[in-house]
Parts: C-alpha cells; structure tokens; sequence
C-alpha cells in the first residue's frame, strides 16, 4: 500500500545511511556534511566584506551626524576586526 507509512523517522534513516557508507563501501565521519562545509566556506567571502562596508556607514553616519571625520576609518577598522574574528571562527569551524 502506498499510504502505508513505516514507523522509522529521518532521523533513524539518517543513521542508517551514515553506518552503510557511500556507494564504495567507504563510511564517512560522522558529522561531516559537505553541504554545510561548502556553506562555511562561502560565507567567509561575505564575512570579510560585510564588517568594513557596515563599519564605513555606520563611521559616515556618525561623522555626519556630530560634524566631525574621524569616525569613519576608526568604525571601518573596527569592522574589518570584526570580520577578521568572525573568519577565523569559521575557518575553525570548518577544520572540525
């Protein structure tokens, strides 16, 4: 029948197929997908442009805000510092 449901899950085939292996017969490690690691890997481009630009709008806006100029590279440099840590967690990440 097809309505017919099995009682296992996702999660219980998941486990099943994790313990069988690949079409080769080689097992592979467990908690290493390869979708989620091309996913931390291209998410380290936009991290390290992401900090600069926001930090370049957020120093304009202060700057024009209070009529001074030295906001922007300060906030420019706080936000590449920022993209910086954040890639170095991500590459951490994708080296477990």
């Amino acid at each position: 029948m097809h309505g017919k449901r099995s009682k296992r899950d996702l999660f219980e085939l998941k486990g099943e197929l994790s313990r069988r292996g690949d079409r080769n017969g080689r097992r592979t490690p467990q908690g290493q997908n390869p979708y989620r690691a091309a996913g931390l890997a291209t998410s380290i481009p936009f991290a390290l442009a992401v900090g600069p630009v926001m930090g370049y709008f957020a120093g304009w806006y202060l700057d024009s805000h209070f009529h001074t100029g030295y906001w922007t590279p300060i906030a420019v440099v706080m936000g590449l510092a920022g993209s910086i840590r954040l890639t170095v967690s991500l590459i951490r990440e994708l080296s477990r």
